[in-house]
């Protein structure tokens, strides 16, 4: 339970930089763009664990997808932090297209990988 309470308060530390306790709605975005790099952060290392996991190896293109998602992340954090919250906003959108597309060019679609569509019912 205490490890619990010491993993909640860092957290609670990292998603709090930058903001002040007034509650104005510009603290409330910079707050939620902290818990977003946040989850993002978190899924980049499932991503890595879970490819490792279940296709017995590491590829360079998902090496490479981890080490810029984390890098990038960490700098919306720190361009959200340090009060250039427009520019973390831009760079987040942009990069979570980017990385889509070429999680979807690369990844998703290496040679030997089933990929599997569903249409639906």
């Amino acid at each position: 339970m205490i490890l619990l309470r010491k993993v909640f308060s860092i957290y609670s530390y990292l998603a709090n930089l930058g903001i002040d306790p007034t509650g104005k709605a510009d603290q409330k975005n910079k707050k939620l763009m902290n818990i977003l790099c946040l989850i993002w952060y978190h899924a980049s290392i499932i991503f890595v664990v879970s490819e490792s996991i279940f296709s017995h190896s590491l590829g360079y293109p998902v090496i490479l997808h981890a080490i810029t998602s984390i890098a990038v992340s960490s700098l919306v954090h720190f361009l959200n932090v340090y009060g250039h919250t427009d520019a973390a906003k831009l760079l987040f959108i942009g990069f979570g297209l980017a990385q889509n597309m070429l999680f979807g060019i690369f990844i998703a679609a290496r040679p030997g990988k089933r990929v599997i569509i569903s249409g639906g019912a």
